[in-house]
């Protein structure tokens, strides 16, 4: 069983018809500050000593539903990669980065810094003899892929190994990090008619790339934010306003926007956020994009 960090809480497990399922709660770390996090994972019901491992990050909806547990919730995609990815041989920790709180899918401002527990996540998991700890994989949506991205940073912790490689499905790219040469290779997925402009992300992986990092950019045709084919723009609160002049961030926080403007968060937040919300849920392409991702990180095997 897995353990637990600054934490009382045991971990339970639960069976499923197909593959093992495991609870966790772990103590993680957000810009300094502890919080208890709560995460699921999934082990492929097949006769192996060890399994990569993919950490997958939902988006600012947890709109998929509960954890087998009842306690957690994640969004659609995650829980649809914990139902595909086990059958391609991916054990799969899905991660409630909202565990206990009330954050709402507005609260954008609020969001915790994920991928730092993500990471801890990684520390706790790596040393489970189940785990291939050379082949941790890490995925996101929307919000989530831009804790994914937020591994360029310079100043980002990694803990000890980078990630085996990246997916990151559907992410703003309004505010990013001055790009940094990684070790790892990343994908980046974007709906060709999604709110969030595709135009910030086609200019990001420009960036990464001049640095020497391998990103793939796949251009959903025809899908939207949630790759689904019934988009529309809707009254709600979107960080997209800077598609065109995106901001970089760099390691000391400095901001400039693309063409070289000073900035600061003030400004950011003024400027990047709109009222230009998107809606359409029929997710057409989701599964499609998901199998496109296992599909690159089986090549990093």
């Amino acid at each position: 069983m897995l353990g637990c960090v600054g934490s009382n809480v045991k971990d339970v497990k639960i069976d499923t018809n197909q593959n093992a399922t495991e609870y966790l709660k772990f103590e993680g770390r957000s810009r300094g500050i502890p919080s208890l996090v709560a995460a699921e994972i999934i082990f492929p019901n097949t006769n192996r000593d060890s399994f990569p491992l993919i950490i997958t990050q939902h988006g600012s909806s947890r709109d998929g539903g509960s954890f087998h547990s009842g306690r957690g919730r994640t969004d659609e995609m995650s829980m649809r990669l914990m139902k595909q990815a086990p059958k391609r041989g991916f054990a799969v920790a899905s991660i409630d980065a909202f565990y206990g709180t009330s954050i709402k899918p507005g609260d954008k401002t609020k969001f915790p810094k994920a991928a730092e527990y993500a990471i801890d996540l990684k520390k706790i998991l790596q040393l489970d003899t189940r785990i291939d700890a050379n082949r941790i994989f890490y995925v996101g949506f929307s919000f989530g892929a831009g804790q994914v991205l937020g591994g360029y940073s310079s100043n980002f912790d990694f803990g000890g190994t980078q990630w085996r490689a990246i997916s990151a499905l559907e992410p703003g790219c309004n505010a990013v990090p001055e790009p940094t040469k990684r070790n790892f290779p990343a994908v980046i997925f974007k709906g060709t008619e999604s709110h969030y402009y595709p135009s910030a992300c086609v200019w990001y992986a420009q960036e990464l790339r001049k640095v020497g990092n391998h990103v793939e950019l796949v251009m959903v045709e025809g899908a939207n934010h949630f790759f689904s084919t019934n988009g529309k723009i809707t009254n709600g609160l979107a960080f997209n306003g800077c598609a065109e002049n995106p901001v970089i961030i760099s390691s000391n926080g400095s901001m400039k926007h693309a063409d070289g403007r000073a900035t600061d968060r003030e400004k950011v937040l003024a400027e990047c956020f709109t009222k230009k919300a998107g809606g359409g849920l029929n997710r057409k392409y989701l599964d499609a994009v998901l199998d496109q991702t296992l599909s690159f990180f089986e090549r990093y095997l």
